[in-house]
């Protein structure tokens, strides 16, 4: 087995409908599934987001602002089964396939605060991978020591884990081709930007914190996504965001081949 970690994140915009609350795209985790062939065998973290399954219940209860009435304690319930039903889906697809593929609940390994990761048991992830198994995590409502809970999204468990595990490289699925100069499903004339670095990165925060307006996604959108990634950047590890809703995006990157995608390049190397 390569010794080198992929930590590969499913956006939820990918694998399901986020206007149409609890849809799955079954087609789509079944393509992925089979893109990701290359990395059955090697040492990998899965990642997926929520996308209509857990954003519009964290919504409805308000729980991103944490815990501050008894009638929010069944939106933890609700949001918590959401996701564990989402990933249930994803798992059972990934073992039909012959993956060796194990659900690991991040409220079971977490703890936040303020709505950042502060502690954590990543004991049992490290020997899953030790033997083998390619854990499977996902966003998460979990105990945060100073909101009673927190939303805490699949992008912020994949820069925390990339740099306590020392991860070689971190592949970002979406359903756009990577960061834009603006939102490309609103403006035709969008430009893809293949290149993030030091020099540009700031610049292109607060382009998407302007554009970044997806009203039912709790964890910020891809503003909140770079704004996690460029963490990991400053470690020294690749980085690509795709079009996981592209045919063969997934194995080609996956095999280091040249894709329309965003590039983290020229940041430290470790």
């Amino acid at each position: 087995m390569n010794n080198k970690l992929t930590i590969i994140k499913i956006g939820g915009s990918v694998i399901t409908d986020k206007h149409t609350p609890f849809s799955v795209d079954l087609n789509a985790i079944k393509s992925i599934i089979g893109e990701m062939k290359p990395v059955k065998e090697e040492k990998t973290i899965i990642v997926h987001g929520g996308g209509s399954f857990g954003h519009p219940v964290a919504i409805k209860y308000m729980l991103s602002n944490g815990l501050k009435n008894r009638e929010q304690v069944k939106g933890v319930v609700e949001t918590s089964q959401a996701m564990l039903s989402l990933n249930k889906i994803i798992v059972d697809m990934f073992i039909q396939e012959d993956f060796p593929v194990i659900s690991c609940s991040p409220h079971n390994i977490f703890i936040t605060r303020n709505g950042r990761i502060c502690k954590s048991f990543l004991y049992p992830l490290n020997y899953f991978l030790e033997m083998g198994l390619i854990p499977v995590l996902f966003g998460d409502v979990v105990y945060d020591t100073e909101r009673g809970v927190s939303i805490l999204s699949g992008d912020q468990i994949v820069s925390y884990l990339s740099i306590k595990l020392k991860a070689n490289r971190v592949i970002l699925g979406t359903d756009v081709d990577g960061i834009y100069s603006s939102d490309p499903k609103i403006n035709p004339e969008a430009q893809l930007i293949r290149e993030l670095n030091p020099e540009n990165y700031q610049d292109i925060l607060k382009i998407l914190k302007s554009t970044t307006k997806n009203r039912i996604d709790v964890t910020g959108g891809m503003y909140g996504k770079v704004r996690e990634l460029v963490r990991v950047a400053k470690h020294g590890i690749d980085i690509y965001i795709v079009n996981a809703r592209t045919p063969g995006n997934i194995s080609k990157i996956l095999n280091s081949s040249d894709i329309n995608c965003t590039r983290f390049k020229n940041w430290c190397k470790r």
